[in-house]
């Protein structure tokens, strides 16, 4: 896992995590994110227009697959708690092919990783997000290790990042991961 890698040391930094205090503790982080990132559900094709979220209402009495280690937010977590109406799986590949076998109903995903992993699943034509009403949207960065990168590599890091966000390569890179 990552985040022990981390912690022991083993490797520098990690990406794309979200910044929390536990987090900050062990890694620093740059004041520039990678890019916002939406948590979205994903639903079966053929359910749509049958299921939809709109409000947490709309979940009640639905499987929902959700991956152990990530940091959802807290008022999905408080539903999810007063609920018990989700799967807990180690990887989101799980909870994608738990949701085309119709073991749940749907699953919390970042929607650009869930993109990727889709069509790495060959499930993108069967899978759809719900994107007019995202679980939440995060800032997401890279976290290097506070053992072994010096705070002024990360200083440095954010203000070529900020910079780099400006630029045709970065709206390029973006279209291709975050856009469907």
């Amino acid at each position: 896992m990552i985040w022990t890698s981390i912690l022991r040391g083993r490797i520098d930094a990690a990406f794309s995590l979200s910044s929390n205090e536990k987090r900050r503790q062990a890694c620093y982080f740059p004041n520039e994110s990678l890019v916002d990132s939406q948590w979205v559900l994903f639903i079966r094709k053929e359910d749509e227009g049958k299921i939809t979220f709109t409000s947490w209402n709309d979940l009640k009495g639905k499987k929902i697959s959700v991956v152990l280690a990530y940091a959802y937010p807290p008022e999905f977590l408080k539903f999810l708690e007063t609920e018990q109406n989700f799967e807990t799986v180690i990887h989101d590949r799980q909870g994608f092919q738990m949701l085309n076998a119709r073991r749940v109903d749907f699953v919390a995903a970042e929607y650009g990783n869930a993109l990727a992993l889709l069509e790495e699943l060959k499930l993108s034509d069967q899978i759809l997000p719900l994107l007019d009403h995202p679980i939440s949207t995060m800032k997401l960065y890279i976290a290097f290790n506070k053992q072994t990168v010096r705070q002024q590599l990360v200083d440095n890091f954010s203000a070529t990042l900020k910079i780099f966000k400006t630029t045709p390569a970065y709206e390029q890179l973006y279209k291709k991961y975050f856009e469907r």
